[in-house]
Order: structure tokens, then C-alpha cells, then sequence
């Protein structure tokens, strides 16, 4: 048993020395090829002049790179500057991107950074340009106090039509500079030209499920703009709880929270934007109705307005909706809309300056509305009758009255659009979009449906064909809290399984899944498709674990929807486009995330990979024999083998682990 132990406790020695494969450009650590003394030296230098193969590092992967001179300088990050720092908002992200975390490296030679924006006043719900070129070069310039004398700095000149794009680029440059003991490793020079192929590109984040505190938000903005993501969506509240503290509404709170210390204020929220808008993210609120609307609209009764909703946690839950506990607004109230009028108000006051709201708007059910008699009435009084075709003209009513509230609070003047986004839904379905065409209405549908039924599609070519934007949130890649047990049953796996891998993210390529399953233009699907979304429902997540469900598999997305890799069914390791060529930059910006200090504490991501494996690039996957096989492993139907492994560490644990080839 010695033997054994001290046999593998000499194979898993720390190696000092890194080589790189040639043929792949992958950086292995190695105690006999003695090519750079450092992973990060490895990163730097095993890499090709320009084009894919030119960066190890930058997440997501820029649109043209080169790399004019991979020699390494070590450069001081602790004292970086503006040449320029009179523009505030610019000042802030610099130090957000470049900066925090790095203030204790104060080794190496100056950083210089110039930028040049033509654009500092649009905003980011105005969809602004976010491109940029950067420049990156090591240079002489004269010393301050003697002109004849001259130092090396390194020379950062940035151009961007707006500020976001600026703080895509400081975002950028943090990427290309690499810890390395008390300074910072980069090339020499390198020339990047940037840009995002769609202008929406987010996570949805729930917060009523289960309340998720305001640092653990700021964590997920900081990881969104890490990648260059730049929407948060939201979901604030549903039928579970109201935890948004309404400044004129106080009672949906009291009555909605879970407690009084787990709620949203307007000062909180207003941190929340302001905080984003530094990392390039924009936070749109989502208030859900009608459906999906219970505890905080109780109060209703014993305030002397009556239902504010109805079939409030009706059993069995089933019948009336999805999950428990049940609820829909009470539309045939006349109290309601104006108790939505201050809600709506408070929100767009806390949530300024975004322009757009989420109405929610999926899964209404007939037999909740029908369980009431104020409602039943209510629609005769119309001449509706109760079958679909009434209840689809009650909630038509609903959305004409609500946006008609939502205008009146952002004081939209009469003539111009307002944009609301929905769910899609059975409002959306080709039948009833007719109640949809409003012509002061700017309707953005976010489609959560499956791209692999065909039901479903057929649905998604309606709504394309409609020519309405959309947002992509098919549930089948999309859904981050697939996979896991049922909550309800209490055995099995919850609805939307299996679990979503990263792969199946990134190698879900919009552009040609409409392209083949629609027959249309590259041109036509940017037209309609803005972007797309994660979304994390919080049924099973938590503040201790919402992180990990949306870190890393959401930088996947990034990848997908800024740099839209090719597709290709070669597969190999260093081909832009393929997952394993992919695989090693996310590993890296895992590993970056969690060992950087941010604002005081690392951002934690799920594990996907043992750490050998980012340690040996290349030598963790078995090459699929077919483009089916290797299609398989994205879908998570490969066969699983069982590894048997015996660890000695002190004591002998014999252990058995189940992992997929």
C-alpha cells in the first residue's frame, strides 16, 4: 500500500514548466518540455498571428484579432489611467473593468489608455452601437521630468462610437493582461476589431420563488458584464411573493414578502441600475400578469376593494394553474387598475431610465377566472361568452388597459410607441395575435417554448413570420434550472429535464436553426431576432446556489450571441465554433472569476471540468468517432462509464464515479 501511495503522489507532483502542442495549441503542464515557465507564458505565446487561433484568453471570442508581437511585458495594472478621465461614467467602468481586484499589482511598466468616444449621451435602452477597435501596443514616450530620457509604457488607444462600447473594451483589455505573481503579463501588441452580432443578449433572473439578496444580484451584473452581456431580466415578482416594496402600495409587500428584510426598495433598486450601467448591463423589470399574481394582491377585501384576485392557492393546483400556488389578477376590478397604476408608477421611477416593461403574460388559464362569479358576470355584461374566444377578449381588455396605464405613468405622448415585452402564450398563437396589433404598441415577444416540437414551432414561424421582434428563451437550451428533481411530486425530475449543458448553449446557432427549419435569410433572422436569455427560476435555487446554476453555462450564450461562432461538424480541438476549442477560454475565465477579487469577494461558477483538465488542454474528451456521436454528448444521451479509482490520502477511499464520454 506505501508503494501505491507514494506512486501517486509523485504522478500528481506540481510540474513548473508548460508546453504546447503545435498541431492543436493546446498548453499542457509538463516536468520534461521546458517551452515557458508558466501556464501564463503558455497562454501568450502558444497561439497563431491573427484570426481564432490568436487568443487564449478573451471570452467572448472578438470578431477579428492579431497579435503583432506575442513577446510578454509585464505591465502596472494598480496605477492604470485615462489619459482622459473627465467623463465620470467612463472613469467608473475603467476601474470597474480593468482595475478592481488588481489594485495590489503595481509591478511593471505604465498602462496607458486613450479613449476616443464620438457618443457619451445615448443609454443602453436605446440599443446603442457597442462596437470598438483597440489597440494595444508597448512604446517610448519621454519621462515627465526629463524629456531627453525615455521609459517604456504600454499604450492602450481605444474608439468607440459610445460609451458601452468603451467599456466592452476595457473589458477586454482586463482579458488580455494575466496575473502573474506581483504583476500582469500581455503582449506586446495587439489590435482587436469588435463588435456583437445581436444587441440582446441577457440572463432572467427570479426573485419571488425565492428571494435573492441584492449582493448576490451585483455578482451576476458583475458576471454579465465579464461577458459582455448586457441585460438583466427582472422577474421580480409572481404568485409566490411580492418583494418589490411599492413607495405608494406599501400593503403588496406587507402582505406579499416573505418577510419585512426580504424586499426590493426603490433606493435598492435604484443602487442595482446605477451599479449595472458600470458593467454595460441594462435592468429591465418584469411585473407578471395576469396570471401569476397572488400573495401581495390579498389585501384587496380587507381594505374594502374587493378581489384583486382570484383562485388564490385553489386546490387541487392542477386544474387553476401550473404550480402552487395558484392566483390571476381580477380583471373584472375596477380597484385593480388602480392599484396597477401606482405599482407601474413605482416601478418606472425606480427603474429609470429603461424604457422597457415586461407585463409577463404566459400561462393564463380560463378555469381560474371562471371559479369567479364577479368575473363570470362581468362577461356576460359584454356578451362574451365562457369558452376561449371570450376569455381571450377579457384579456385583450386587460392589455389595452394596462398599457394605456403604463403610458399614462411614463407620460408617452399619444402617436408614439410604447414597447412592451410578453411571453409567448396562447395570446401569442396565431389565432389570437390579432389582439396584439395595437398600433401605439411595440410588442417584443420572448419566446420560452421548445425548438423540437413541432407544435411549438409552428407557434415560433407565426410569430416570426409576424415580423415581431423576439427574444430566444427555448426552454430546451435555455432553462438553467432543468434537471433537477420534482418539487411537486417529490420523485423523479422536474418538467423541463434533462439538466442543459453549457455545450448545447454555445453550439445552439440561431442564425442557421432559422435558416434551415424557416427557409430565410441571415439578413431577415437579425431583423426579428434582438437576441436571447437564460432564464433561472428559483423553485429549486437560492441565494447560496443561484450563482453556480447561472455561471458558467450563460458565458456560453455570450459567445453564442456577440461572436455567433460558425457552426461545423468537424469537431476538432481548435477549430472556431467547436466546443473543445471553446472549452479552454471558458476555463480560463472561470478560473480568472474565481481567483479575482470583486468588490471583495470572487464570483463562484458551476464546476464543469476536474482542474487537471484546464491544466492539460485537450486531454480530458474521447474525439466522437460521428458528428451523431459527438451531438449526442450535447444532448446528453452519450452511455455512461464508470471510473473506478482508488485514492490513498492518509486512508484509502475506494471510490466509484459515473462521468459521460
Amino acid at each position: 500500500m506505501l508503494v501505491v501511495f507514494l506512486a501517486l503522489l509523485s504522478s500528481i507532483q506540481t510540474a513548473s514548466f508548460w508546453s504546447c502542442n503545435n498541431e492543436t495549441l493546446n498548453c499542457q503542464r509538463s516536468r520534461n518540455n521546458k517551452d515557458y515557465p508558466s501556464e501564463n507564458e503558455c497562454l501568450l505565446r502558444c497561439i497563431t498571428k491573427s484570426g481564432p487561433g490568436a487568443t487564449k484568453t478573451l471570452w467572448p471570442h472578438p470578431q477579428a484579432i492579431t497579435v503583432h508581437s506575442s513577446n510578454r511585458v509585464k505591465v502596472d495594472v494598480a496605477n492604470a489611467e485615462l489619459t482622459d478621465d473627465s467623463n465620470s461614467d467612463l472613469k467608473e467602468m475603467f476601474k470597474a473593468a480593468v482595475i478592481t481586484g488588481y489594485s495590489n499589482i503595481s509591478s511593471g511598466i505604465p498602462l496607458k489608455v486613450t479613449v476616443n468616444v464620438t457618443d457619451l449621451v445615448t443609454e443602453l435602452h436605446q440599443l446603442p452601437d457597442e462596437s470598438y477597435v483597440l489597440h494595444a501596443k508597448k512604446s517610448q514616450i519621454p519621462k515627465v521630468d526629463d524629456a531627453n530620457d525615455m521609459i517604456d509604457t504600454m499604450q492602450v488607444t481605444i474608439n468607440a462610437t459610445t460609451k458601452y462600447g468603451a467599456r466592452h473594451a476595457f473589458q477586454t483589455l482586463s482579458q488580455l493582461m494575466l496575473k502573474e505573481g506581483e504583476t500582469m503579463l500581455m503582449n506586446e501588441e495587439v489590435k482587436i476589431e469588435d463588435r456583437p452580432v445581436f444587441p440582446w443578449r441577457g440572463v432572467s433572473v427570479d426573485t419571488s420563488r425565492n428571494y435573492i439578496s441584492s449582493d448576490t444580484l451585483q455578482k451576476i451584473i458583475i458576471g454579465l458584464g465579464a461577458a459582455k452581456m448586457n441585460v438583466l431580466h427582472w422577474h421580480l415578482t409572481d404568485s409566490h411573493s411580492f418583494p418589490f416594496k411599492s413607495k405608494t402600495r406599501d400593503l403588496m409587500s406587507e402582505y406579499g414578502a416573505y418577510s419585512p428584510d426580504l424586499v426590493y426598495d426603490e433606493d435598492k433598486i435604484k443602487q442595482l441600475v446605477t451599479f449595472a450601467r458600470t458593467y454595460g448591463v441594462r435592468v429591465i423589470p418584469e411585473l407578471d400578469t395576469p396570471a401569476h399574481s397572488g400573495y401581495g394582491y390579498d389585501w384587496g377585501p380587507d381594505e374594502g376593494l374587493g378581489d384583486l384576485v382570484v383562485c388564490l392557492n385553489e386546490q387541487p393546483f392542477a386544474e387553476y394553474c401550473y404550480e402552487p400556488p395558484c392566483g390571476q389578477m381580477n380583471v373584472a376590478n375596477s380597484r385593480l387598475y388602480d392599484v396597477l397604476k401606482d405599482i407601474f408608477s413605482d416601478l418606472v421611477e425606480a427603474f429609470s431610465p429603461e424604457s422597457v416593461f415586461h407585463l409577463g403574460g404566459d400561462e393564463v388559464k380560463a378555469k381560474c377566472w371562471n371559479t369567479s362569479s364577479e368575473i363570470r358576470t362581468y362577461m356576460k355584461s359584454k356578451g362574451w361568452s365562457l369558452d376561449e374566444d371570450g376569455f381571450m377578449k377579457l384579456w385583450y381588455e386587460f392589455q389595452t388597459k394596462a398599457v394605456k396605464l403604463l403610458r399614462e405613468v411614463k407620460g408617452v405622448n399619444t402617436g408614439e410607441k410604447i414597447q412592451v415585452i410578453m411571453w409567448s402564450s396562447s395570446l401569442t398563437d396565431s389565432k389570437n395575435i390579432k389582439y396584439l396589433n395595437q398600433s401605439d404598441v411595440d410588442y417584443i415577444i420572448q419566446y420560452w417554448a421548445s425548438l423540437t416540437n413541432e407544435d411549438d414551432k409552428k407557434k415560433l414561424y407565426s410569430l416570426f413570420k409576424s415580423g415581431r421582434k423576439l427574444i430566444m428563451s427555448n426552454y430546451d437550451d435555455l432553462y438553467l434550472d432543468c434537471g433537477f428533481s420534482n418539487w411537486v411530486q417529490g420523485s423523479g425530475n422536474n418538467w423541463c429535464s434533462p439538466f442543459k449543458p453549457w455545450h448545447g448553449i454555445y453550439l445552439r446557432n440561431y442564425v442557421e436553426w432559422f435558416k434551415e427549419n424557416f427557409k430565410v435569410s441571415e439578413d431577415m433572422v437579425k431583423k426579428v431576432m434582438l437576441g436571447a436569455e437564460a432564464a433561472i427560476w428559483t423553485e429549486q435555487a437560492g441565494d447560496s446556489s443561484i450563482l453556480t446554476r447561472v455561471f458558467p453555462r450563460t458565458w456560453a450564450l455570450a459567445e453564442r450571441l456577440w461572436s455567433n461562432p460558425p457552426s461545423t461538424s468537424n469537431m476538432s480541438s481548435t477549430e472556431f465554433g467547436s466546443w473543445r476549442e471553446a472549452e479552454g477560454r471558458l476555463l480560463h475565465l472561470q478560473h480568472v472569476m474565481a481567483q479575482r477579487l470583486v468588490e471583495g469577494s470572487s464570483l463562484p461558477s458551476d464546476v464543469i471540468k476536474p482542474q487537471w483538465c484546464r491544466l492539460h488542454q485537450g486531454e480530458c474528451y474521447t474525439p466522437p468517432k460521428t458528428d451523431k456521436e459527438d451531438k449526442e454528448v450535447i444532448d446528453g444521451k452519450a452511455t455512461k462509464s464508470t471510473l473506478s479509482c482508488v485514492v490513498v490520502v492518509v486512508a484509502v477511499i475506494i471510490c466509484n464515479i459515473n462521468y459521460i464520454l
